[in-house]
């Protein structure tokens, strides 16, 4: 078991005001040329207390370099613009095409010097461009990547730097997991054989020492998944000592990897390529822009090409296999009596284990004592409640239990539960029969009694259910596919009739949640760039923009939403990221009142993938979420608020769960206290 640890402060205070984008980029690209090396001194800033590293240990393969033929490190100014490819390039372009990435994507981790705007992006499209004569190799490059210079990726944003892009905090929380940082998201979703890694950033405190620490982390991450790095000098010396290009140079010939000499590009323009208007020092002129476009288009053919032309097969080193994330550690100790609700509150946890999720197990907490328990071992879920409050819906992959609400006396219903969604059972208003998503060779809806009898279908094989949307009237869910325990591909909410009837898409809703008794639903949209939660009647007779989110740099997602019991309310989380930096901030909390279409909005709170549920009665709202311990691990963070004093007391101590891994709540669920026999 952990030692408690206070709030984890956020890694990194990004330079959120120096880092805008450009308008405009032209289209003739400047050639390069081998400038003369310049000789700049000046004093390192002191450095102040840094970051925790963020958690993990890369596993790295072993590569044979090749000889590397470039000056010392200390003489970079003097290395050649573009590079070649060198031997861990190419054994790594191997092994990544055994692991099945893409040889026609690469990717790019970076700031806003990163951004297609300013790097490579002219290259997408075949008019936006002009290459000088005797390009034609360029042109078959451009060919052979186009779809990768048109996007930013999820490792590209201002403010990015050597350690924002290792921290889940920043990772885009619409398109990665939970507890992906940016770099790994990237790389799953855009499968690149090819990185170009350029990270500008300077801030008073910053050590070379500290930078090179989470730049190997960068590229050994980047050499274990098979993709080929290639890193790059910067324009700009802001430090006053070239620190980090010397750093940079340094991590080259350490891992024998291409570094493309950007700074050395730039020389022969005027006020060697920085932008004279703008006095940070840092920001490059619109010349440097095209240069900065064209030698990355150069280096990355000139790697591309060399990795390419060896023709051997790859001799792959056998892939690392991720061991089981530990089982949380809990602490038993009981909470002041003040803590002032009844009831139990129930939830699950899922940990992350390489690139894929596993069930943690199923909690209680007794909302009156403060006494949490275990209720069911690591690899079990829970999945739903019975109306009266009396049974517990859990499943173990596939196979989906009743049991009672210590856990006691699991009753096996079905072994077909489709798993992976975030809910799969669902009870009608009566307590039997249970709605469900049935995984034969199809996926579908189907209908499953208590007495044993087999589960009726009700949707047809056309539809790919992957999550249930509760409700009493009818049927709802989402359609998708998933290759994993929360790992989903969302294509649209459908409904039908409770007897499955006419399956009909539900056009332009996303993620609805019915009140109890079905008369309204909400779910969340967009509204001219902004994020909107939307109220609707079911028959669809009304709908109105409740909740309209979004001003300045700041967007919004929205986690979570839920009714009260009585349906008179819904809790609504919206947690709050930077459109510039993609930092994320704290999640808002709002109580959304359909009767008088008022809202009101409650101190924010802090973590990730935050969820919210209500107290039996309504009074009383609970919030549970992921915080960072500066241990590197993660650990279950609480909240408990009274609503008519506007009372928030925290449940941290009370709940105690910690791990080495990435947690993440999962179903939750608070019931009224049994009656006393």
């Amino acid at each position: 078991m952990k030692a408690r640890k206070p709030l984890l402060t956020i890694l990194i205070l990004a330079l959120l005001t120096g880092c805008a984008a450009p308008v405009s980029v032209t289209t003739q690209p400047a050639q390069a040329t081998q400038p003369p090396a310049e000789t700049q001194t000046g004093a390192l800033p002191t450095a102040s207390p840094q970051p925790t590293l963020p958690p993990g240990e890369a596993v790295t393969p072993v590569f044979t370099p090749t000889p590397d033929t470039r000056p010392a490190a200390a003489d970079w100014r003097d290395w050649q613009i573009i590079p070649d490819a060198t031997g861990t390039a190419i054994q790594t372009y191997q092994r990544g095409q055994a692991l099945g990435r893409d040889p026609q994507a690469f990717s790019k981790i970076g700031d806003c010097q990163s951004i297609k705007e300013v790097m490579l992006g002219i290259y997408e499209t075949y008019y936006d461009y002009n290459l000088p004569p005797d390009s034609e190799n360029l042109e078959e490059t451009i060919r052979n990547f186009r779809g990768s210079f048109g996007r930013d990726g999820y490792a590209v944003e201002g403010g990015f730097n050597a350690a924002t892009v290792l921290s889940p905090l920043w990772a885009d929380p619409e398109a990665c997991l939970p507890g992906e940082t940016p770099i790994e998201c990237e790389f799953r979703v855009h499968r690149p054989a090819f990185v170009i890694i350029s990270l500008e950033v300077w801030w008073d405190g910053r050590s070379p020492e500290r930078y090179s620490e989470y730049m190997r982390r960068i590229i050994e991450y980047s050499l274990e998944q098979g993709v080929v790095p290639i890193l790059s000098t910067k324009a700009d010396n802001v430090e006053g000592d070239h620190a980090i290009n010397l750093a940079t140079a340094e991590l080259a010939k350490e891992y024998d990897l291409p570094l493309w000499n950007f700074w050395r590009a730039v020389q022969p323009l005027p006020n060697r390529g920085l932008d004279p208007t703008r006095p940070d020092g840092f920001h490059i002129s619109p010349d440097a822009w095209d240069v900065r476009s064209y030698t990355a288009l150069q280096a990355l053919d000139s790697v591309w090409r060399g990795v390419s032309s060896d023709g051997e097969p790859p001799v792959v080193a056998p892939t690392a296999q991720p061991t089981a994330a530990p089982q949380p550690a809990l602490t038993l100790a009981p909470t002041p009596a003040e803590l002032g609700a009844s009831g139990d509150l129930y939830f699950s946890l899922t940990a992350r284990e390489g690139d894929s999720y596993a069930a943690q197990g199923v909690f209680r907490l007794d909302m009156a004592s403060g006494a949490l328990t275990q209720i069911a071992p690591v690899g079990w879920s829970l999945q739903a409640a019975s109306p009266d409050g009396q049974t517990l819906l859990l499943n173990e992959g596939s196979s989906l239990y009743r049991a009672e609400r210590d856990g006691a006396d699991p009753q096996l219903l079905t072994d077909m539960l489709f798993p992976d969604g975030r809910l799969s059972v669902a009870w009608q208003q009566e307590a039997d029969p249970l709605i469900l998503i049935q995984q034969d060779e199809d996926t579908f809806v189907a209908r499953l009694s208590l007495d044993g009898s087999p589960p009726q279908p009700l949707t047809t094989a056309s539809s790919t259910p992957i999550e249930l949307y509760p409700a009493p009237d009818r049927l709802a869910w989402e359609n998708g596919a998933c290759s994993g325990l929360n790992t989903c591909e969302r294509i649209g909410a459908w409904q039908a009739d409770l007897d499955g009837g006419t399956q009909r898409p539900l056009t332009g809703i996303d993620f609805p949640a019915f009140s109890p008794a079905g008369e309204w639903f909400v779910y969340r949209g967009e509204k001219d760039g902004k994020t909107v939660l939307w109220g609707a009647a079911a028959d669809g007779s009304y709908e109105n923009m409740a909740l309209l989110l979004g001003a300045g740099m700041s967007g919004y997602r929205l986690v979570d939403y839920t009714w009260s019991a009585d349906g008179s309310k819904v809790g609504v989380l919206a947690l709050e990221r930077s459109d510039y930096s993609g930092k994320q901030f704290n999640t808002r909390i709002f109580i959304f009142t359909p009767a008088t279409w008022g809202v009101q909005e409650l101190t924010a709170a802090s973590g990730q993938n935050m969820r919210i549920t209500w107290s039996p009665l309504g009074a009383v709202l609970v919030t549970l979420a992921t915080q960072e311990d500066e241990e590197g691990g993660t650990r279950l963070s609480g909240n408990m608020t009274w609503l008519p004093a506007q009372l928030r007391l925290p449940l941290d101590d009370v709940l105690g769960i910690t791990s080495d891994g990435y947690l993440s709540v999962g179903n939750l669920f608070w019931l009224p206290a049994q009656a006393t026999p």
